[in-house]
């Protein structure tokens, strides 16, 4: 049974920097709640689960994306397969069980996926393998898209689940880490995409939508929703 949750950005951060004055912690910590950066995205989401063990995001089928909604602050939707801890939630959360009854063959959707638009190649150089990530081009939406194209990229990435797919928004967003002498940071490349199919296969549909699509799901890509138009 699961569920969708809806929990305000500013009001996540605002709990997690009581938490920090409680704790006491050095000033140097508070940097590490930069929403711009993808572990802090990580951490606040998979903080109101509690400890749930050595994978909770993989175990508990966890996937979240940043809600832009219009005239609303910007807000966390979370999927999962386990009920947030109350406690753990703010003032103004909502949190509701996930229905997907209608979903026949045939019918036509509306959805919206938060997704890591990358293609991987691996190349040689001086003998040593090196994995090149290559954004999708995202500029244009079109039947006739080529190869290279955002369009015939996600027809690839929903089939078999949906069919007919077609574009209507699209926005980019790319988020960092912070760097420290240990690492050399992550840079996380975020796809939402609001868009139009057809349900082929509802087997695959449900399997996207219950476990995500693609990589990089621990810092806010492969959240699948949809809406039954018709």
């Amino acid at each position: 049974m699961p569920f969708l949750t809806l929990i305000p950005v500013h009001e996540i951060l605002a709990q997690a920097y009581s938490s920090i004055a409680a704790e006491k912690l050095q000033k140097p910590n508070r940097r590490r709640l930069d929403i711009n950066n993808p572990d802090t995205r990580h951490r606040l989401v998979m903080g109101i689960f509690g400890n749930l063990g050595a994978n909770p995001r993989s175990d508990h089928n966890i996937l979240f994306r940043v809600e832009q909604q219009p005239a609303k602050a910007p807000a966390f939707l979370i999927r999962s397969d386990i009920a947030p801890d109350p406690a753990k939630l703010t003032p103004n959360s909502q949190t509701r069980i996930i229905e997907n009854t209608e979903l026949q063959p045939k019918k036509v959707v509306a959805f919206r996926l938060s997704i890591n638009a990358i293609r991987r190649h691996t190349k040689k150089i001086n003998g040593e393998k090196i994995v090149e990530a290559i954004p999708v081009r995202a500029d244009n939406y079109s039947e006739n898209s080529n190869y290279g194209d955002l369009n015939y990229w996600l027809q690839q990435k929903l089939s078999p689940g949906l069919s007919d797919v077609s574009i209507l928004n699209h926005q980019r967003e790319v988020i960092h880490s912070s760097k420290d002498l240990k690492s050399n940071g992550k840079t996380i490349q975020i796809d939402l995409i609001d868009g139009v199919g057809i349900i082929e296969e509802v087997s695959a549909l449900e399997d996207m939508l219950n476990k995500g699509i693609g990589r990089a799901k621990a810092y806010g890509c492969g959240l699948l929703t949809i809406k039954v138009l018709r």
